[in-house]
């Protein structure tokens, strides 16, 4: 799974993460889907929710590990749990 992976590092890669995605959707996709009004890091954080991450153990749901992290943004960004 990425999203632990990426964890290894710190924030850092999981906020730039975010931040590319957020970039390539305004600029490149036109907002396609939607607006995300959020700070990069409030996404971060929300991601790391959704999966029920625990940064401290590296655990993680079982059952959510498989989605996209593109696709968790989506459902955070609208609320969808």
């Amino acid at each position: 799974m990425y999203w632990r992976q990426a964890s290894n590092e710190g924030h850092d890669e999981q906020l730039g993460f975010v931040e590319g995605y957020l970039y390539c959707h305004e600029k490149l996709a036109k907002s396609k889907g939607g607006v995300f009004s959020k700070a990069a890091e409030q996404y971060r954080a929300l991601i790391t929710h959704w999966y029920r991450f625990d940064e401290k153990t590296g655990d993680v749901d079982a059952k959510r590990e498989p989605e996209a992290i593109a696709d968790v943004l989506f459902k955070v960004r609208t609320g969808i749990e």
